[in-house]
Formats: C-alpha cells, structure tokens, sequence
C-alpha cells in the first residue's frame, strides 16, 4: 500500500525536488542520495505497483535535470518566471474582483465614491513594482543568454575534435579527450582529475537513463524486449 500511495504522489507531482524530496537549496550530494534512495523503492524491477515505470521514468528526468548545474539553473529560472506570472494573474484577478465590489458598492453605499477612490490608489501602488520586477527578470534573462561557456574538455563520443580515447578509474567510463596533454592538465590522482572523471560518470549516467526511459516506454507495449541500458544504469547506482 506504501509503494501504491509513493507511485501516485510521484506521478501528480510537478515540481523536480518535491518527487526527489529534497528542498531548492539542496548539494548535489543530498540530491544525489535522494535519487538512490528512491530508486530503490521505484525501480519496476522492484516496485510491481501500476504505474511505478512512469514513476521511475519521471524520477530519473527530476534527477537529470537537478544534477546538473547548468539545467538546475534554467530549472529554477523558469520556475521562478512560472510563479511570477501565476502572481500577476492572481493580481489581475484580484484587481478586478475590486473593482466589481466597488461598482456594486456605489450604487448603495453614499461614501462609495471615495472608497473606491482609496481602493483604486492602492491597487496602483503596485505598478512601479511590477516593472522593477519585469527588468530585473528581463536582465536575468540577458545574462544567461550571454555568459560565456567554455569548450568541454572530453566528450562521451568519439569525433574529429575528440578523438583521443580515456576511462574513468571508477566503473571505467570511456570517455574522449582532445589533447594528449589531458594528463598534464589532469594528473592522475589529482583533485582536479577526479572531478572530471565524476563529471564523465555523472554524464554518463544520465545518457544510460535516457536510453532506460526509452526501453522502460517500450515494455508498456512488449513487456518481453529487453532492457540493457537500465540494467547498466541499476549497476552503477548500486556501484
């Protein structure tokens, strides 16, 4: 009954870190046991309630989308720019609510004329506001289109600009670089090496989940196909 109620409320959740249960100021470690700890209690292999393959699906793209800084970023903005228009709607609501009540109002009440004059002159209080706001997201919105982003420096896909092959010292993630200079930059050992390399498996993790979202959608319609990507996937997070 437990798992049956976890499905349902997975399934009717919008928002990334209330299905992780983890709250927006969250490390990317909390957010990272988070996800292991529910993974455990939805995987399809393990939970056999209806819906639980939609429910692990929709946990891996929470996961995917705040595990990565980039993503995170443009998850909160667009949050934040969500919650700013569902305020001005409710604004625009109220206001008119107001102004109906006012109407009403003075066809009975001998005062209402300068009730109403009160009411009106707070409800315009709140323009100056609204366009302080309005430029402050617009600028938010400049900034992150114009920041400068630096080239990667290894690809999960071997090209003609990544054509080196490495791996990862944990689990032994392929990944390409482009100079034979890595190594120089990124001593074995070092801080900086194994910072790279988590991100290689972290990138790594989320392309497996993307293919396990894939084959999790296609046993809804065969449930004999097999599932390759997700049985990857399961080995790393018990890894």
């Amino acid at each position: 009954m437990e798992h049956v109620q976890l499905i349902r409320q997975i399934k009717t959740t919008k928002c990334y870190y209330k299905i992780l249960g983890v709250k927006k100021n969250s490390s990317a470690e909390e957010i990272k046991r988070a996800y292991k700890k529910l993974c455990l209690k939805v995987h399809p292999d393990k939970n056999k309630a209806p819906g639980s393959a939609e429910a692990f699906n929709k946990v891996n793209k929470a996961f995917r989308c705040l595990s990565d800084d980039t993503s995170r970023r443009k998850y909160d903005h667009t949050a934040l720019v969500d919650q700013y228009q569902y305020n001005q709607q409710q604004k625009v609501r109220h206001r008119r609510s107001e102004m109906n009540h006012d109407s009403s109002e003075n066809k009975i009440d001998p005062n209402g004329g300068r009730k109403s004059q009160q009411r009106t002159e707070k409800s315009d209080g709140g323009g100056p506001k609204f366009f302080i706001i309005l430029l402050m997201l617009l600028l938010l919105i400049y900034l992150l289109a114009y920041m400068p982003f630096r080239e990667p420096d290894y690809s999960l896909h071997q090209n003609l600009s990544y054509s080196i092959p490495m791996a990862t010292e944990k689990h032994g993630v392929e990944f390409f670089v482009k100079s034979s200079n890595f190594d120089v930059r990124y001593p074995l050992g070092s801080p900086a090496r194994a910072e790279i390399e988590n991100s290689v498996i972290m990138d790594y993790r989320n392309l497996v989940s993307r293919y396990c979202d894939v084959e999790l959608q296609r046993l809804q319609w065969n449930k004999n196909l097999p599932t390759p990507h997700c049985a990857k996937l399961n080995n790393l997070e018990v890894a």
